[in-house]
């Protein structure tokens, strides 16, 4: 018999697939639990209209930094599986 016939065909996790559906659920679930009591709401839009140029300039550096991160976090998971 060939040992083409008994390779291991179980499916593979897809940990980058489950770490983006985590990464969407909590800012669906931070955006939700903003939007649904008025006072966080005032309380969010009146942060963000307070933001001065250089706030704004930070706060998009630190989002550019996190989906940095999160990209390098899971290419490292990628390779680790490529690996196994």
């Amino acid at each position: 018999m060939s040992d083409d016939l008994t390779t291991d065909r179980r499916p593979h996790v897809r940990a980058g697939s489950i770490a983006w559906g985590l990464i969407v659920i909590a800012a669906a679930s931070l955006v939700l639990w903003v939007a649904f009591d008025p006072a966080r709401r005032e309380a969010v839009t009146g942060w963000a209209l307070s933001l001065t140029a250089g706030g704004l300039v930070l706060v998009g550096v630190l989002v550019l930094g996190g989906i940095l991160l999160l990209a390098g976090v899971l290419a490292a998971i990628r390779r680790a599986q490529r690996r196994a």
